[in-house]
């Protein structure tokens, strides 16, 4: 990222005749007074621009290592659930149902699982952690708890479900390799649409969400789950919203065609129909204002989740739209947001890039005034 500029008067480029350009130079040097200072978030992010990737089917695929380390990187995010994640508990606490047999202290003590046998008196929290990956979530749970007061085992159970084979050894290997906090952890692999919890359910704390919100299947994934909780369990997320607005970008746009070898798709038109995940550079929005599409609120209250929204966009500059940008913004819990929407973007967090919805081949929009 050091840019450098090359003056040059055509008519005469000796340096005898620089005054010539001396003005441009000068006013070069102002501009690189105002660039602020690159960070290293920028150096990372510099490599992204305007760079295709294919949405993440989680789903359907099981992510490899790398993508797993990748977003656990990503500390802000993993930072905000873990504070959602103490007001969740916390809320849980001032309704006066739950008597903490931890109090001050810090320890992880025997897994009692059988709740019939437990004080009556007393309820027992019980966690799940649904797409648990290789335990980032686990763990920021883990701490919530303790830093709430809350026993392993004895005040709050705690329970990991995973599909992906590799993903689900890492967790076993955490119980080896940190035995005071994952070793009371009930680690499940298992299909969290299939899974059927033989107790109810308190908290349910998943990060399925995509670069367009629910485009990676996050509320089909948890309609099951639903069946098993209890009228004040609460779900993290609580709620997301997608966004979109229009984008001119004819760069990006004529580089969909050139994807072809890397996706196998037979006919360059289908390339204009999916959307992929970009770090958009080159663009230009004619519209400021993001509008909102597609909205979800756990636990859903209708499981029929189709949606269509019609969306109306006021221009008012002439332009030419390549296609459309996404980005979404989630309610973990309470006060408590991550967004990627650019006038609320969460700052320094990068695992989610927005979604460009290219505009199909010759059927670009043209806003004239």
């Amino acid at each position: 990222m050091d840019d450098s500029f090359l003056l040059i008067d055509m008519n005469n480029a000796n340096l005898e005749n620089f005054s010539k350009i001396k003005d441009y130079y000068i006013y070069l040097c102002h501009l690189f007074t105002l660039h602020h200072e690159f960070s290293s978030k920028d150096y990372i992010l510099f490599n992204y621009h305007d760079l295709f990737q294919t949405p993440l089917q989680p789903l359907r695929d099981n992510l490899q290592s790398q993508t797993y380390e990748c977003f656990e990187e990503d500390l802000i995010k993993y930072d905000l659930y873990q504070k959602a994640i103490e007001k969740a508990l916390n809320n849980f606490k001032t309704k006066g149902k739950l008597s903490l047999a931890a109090s001050q202290s810090n320890m992880i003590i025997e897994d009692k699982r059988d709740i019939s046998k437990s004080n009556t008196n007393k309820r027992i929290l019980n966690a799940y952690v649904l797409g648990a990956g290789r335990g980032p979530l686990a763990r920021r749970l883990i701490n919530a708890a303790i830093d709430s007061g809350f026993l392993i085992g004895e005040d709050i159970y705690i329970t990991c479900v995973e599909k992906n084979r590799n993903a689900f050894n890492s967790l076993l290997y955490l119980q080896l390799c940190e035995p005071e906090l994952f070793l009371k952890v009930k680690m499940l692999n298992a299909d969290m649409r299939d899974f059927k919890p033989d107790q109810k359910v308190d908290i349910v704390i998943s990060e399925l969400l995509g670069s367009f919100g629910d485009n990676e299947l996050s509320p089909e994934c948890l309609i099951g789950i639903q069946n098993y909780l209890n009228e004040d369990s609460i779900m993290i997320p609580h709620s997301y919203t997608s966004f979109i607005r229009p984008v001119s970008c004819p760069v990006v746009w004529s580089g969909v065609k050139y994807i072809l070898i890397f996706i196998k798709i037979k006919k360059v038109d289908n390339n204009y129909q999916s959307p992929y995940v970009i770090l958009l550079n080159k663009a230009y929005y004619p519209i400021e204002k993001v509008e909102e599409c597609f909205s979800f609120v756990h636990p859903v209250k209708n499981k029929d989740l189709n949606q269509i929204k019609s969306i109306h966009f006021k221009f008012d500059k002439e332009s030419i739209i390549h296609g459309f940008a996404g980005y979404f913004k989630t309610n973990l819990y309470d006060d408590v947001e991550i967004s990627i929407v650019p006038d609320s973007h969460t700052p320094t967090m990068m695992s989610w890039f927005p979604m460009y919805f290219p505009s199909i081949v010759r059927n670009h929009l043209f806003i004239i005034l």
